[in-house]
C-alpha cells in the first residue's frame, strides 16, 4: 500500500432521536450496548489497538485487518458518469486486494478493482 486514508466516526453516548435528521442509518454505542460508555476510555483502547497494529509486520497487520473485514452479501449498484453518459453495473463485492482496492464481480463473471475515490456505500 503506497498511501491510505482512513477516518473513523465513533458515535458514543448519542441516543437514536441525534439521528432522525440525518439521511444515512446510523446508531452508537449507547444504542448497541445499552449503556452509557466513556469517550476517553474508547478513545484509549482505539489508540492502544491501532498503535499494536503498527507495530506488526505489515504482512501480519494486513491479513488480521482482511478477517475482520465486513463485506456486503448483497449486490451493490455501480454508478459511473464519464463524458455526459450515465452507467450502472450490477456487482458484488467480494473482497480486498493486498494493495487495498475493493475487488467487485459483474453479472458477466468479471472481476474490478475499485479505489476509495471510486466507491462511497450508502445504506
Amino acid at each position: 500500500i503506497v498511501n491510505a486514508n482512513i477516518g473513523i466516526g465513533i458515535n458514543v453516548n448519542s441516543s437514536m432521536r441525534d439521528f432522525l435528521k440525518i439521511d444515512s442509518p446510523a446508531t452508537s454505542l449507547l444504542n448497541e450496548i445499552k449503556k452509557n460508555s466513556d469517550r476517553q476510555k474508547i478513545l484509549y483502547e482505539l489508540i492502544r489497538q491501532i498503535s499494536y497494529h503498527f507495530n506488526q509486520p505489515y504482512a501480519n497487520c494486513f491479513t488480521e485487518w482482511k478477517k475482520f473485514l465486513w463485506m456486503p452479501k448483497n449486490k451493490i449498484l455501480l454508478k459511473n458518469v464519464d463524458h455526459n453518459q450515465f452507467n450502472e453495473i450490477e456487482c458484488l463485492p467480494i473482497g480486498v486486494d493486498d494493495d487495498g482496492l475493493l475487488i467487485v464481480q459483474t453479472s458477466d463473471g468479471k472481476n474490478l478493482k475499485l479505489t476509495s475515490e471510486e466507491v462511497t456505500f450508502q445504506y
